[in-house]
């Protein structure tokens, strides 16, 4: 595995998907030699590794499903992997995706699995989130609780590794905030992409998750079916996180193998050790 540190005006661009390409599509490319990770600093790297948790292993789920039909099926896909009993879903039927419901198991849970919208407030970082069903899970309000329980955190939602243009070499954005805040493995994304609409001959913008509606759920179902495999092949009760940049790896050439567009794949990330 290669970990990059990038600084300046390289924090904007996809390194680790650096290659020849034809119409859209790789011929040759960093991915096809090596497992790419991505780190905020060089001291988040030198930091040491925290010591186990004692708690029962758990995951949380969260899903935007009104605005975003396809998170039910990553969802599904997800419950391939875990039983009943350790997984928290919230944003299903009878279960709010509300601020205070995610932030009252944010610090238990081992796993944390987001599929809603991101957004990177570039004038004020400290005010970027993740939009919930109430309003906006900040990045002000995740540094304030340490995450001493999180193996990994998955954020599958626009912008959450996207920085400041401005303050380029800054590491507040949502991917580096849960990172610093305790989590030892990030999985998130460098962009999103602007549908465009004319309605009554005004321009209206659309942000949507960076991916189509089947890349959430295809890069989830590859990603835990890495990550909860023992080496027997065999379907673990728990997952091995510290396989979390491998199993990106995986599933992200596996999305490549459909011959989807540059920018649906290169967008994920792995961040941590």
């Amino acid at each position: 595995m290669l970990q990059w540190c990038p600084t300046g005006l390289f924090s904007f661009l996809p390194i680790h998907a650096a290659g020849c390409y034809d119409n859209k599509l790789a011929i040759e490319c960093t991915s096809d030699y090596i497992v790419s990770s991505y780190t905020p600093t060089i001291g988040a790297l030198l930091t040491h590794n925290p010591i186990p948790s004692t708690k029962p292993f758990k995951m949380m789920v969260v899903v935007q499903s009104q605005d975003l039909p396809s998170t039910k099926m990553e969802l599904e896909k997800i419950e391939q992997y875990v039983s009943k009993d350790l997984l928290i879903k919230l944003g299903v039927p009878g279960k709010t995706a509300s601020v205070d419901a995610v932030v009252s198991h944010l610090s238990d849970v081992s796993i944390a699995h987001f599929a809603c919208h991101g957004k990177q407030d570039r004038s004020n970082p400290l005010a970027s989130g993740l939009k919930l069903e109430d309003g906006m899970l900040l990045v002000s309000r995740i540094i304030k609780k340490p995450m001493l329980n999180g193996a990994l955190v998955f954020l599958s939602a626009c912008e959450t590794a996207m920085g400041d243009g401005n303050l380029p070499d800054e590491a507040m954005n949502l991917a580096g905030s849960l990172l610093f805040s305790g989590f030892c493995h990030v999985i998130a994304t460098m962009w999103y992409v602007i549908s465009m609409a004319f309605k009554t001959q005004s321009l209206i913008l659309f942000y949507f998750r960076e991916m189509r509606d089947e890349d959430g759920p295809t890069i989830a179902d590859n990603f835990y079916n890495e990550l909860f495999h023992g080496p027997d092949g065999k379907l673990a009760q728990y997952p091995d996180t510290r396989k979390s940049a491998q199993a990106l790896h995986i599933a992200v050439k596996n999305l490549r193998s459909k011959n989807v567009p540059f920018r649906n794949w290169a967008s994920f990330i792995h961040m941590g050790k």
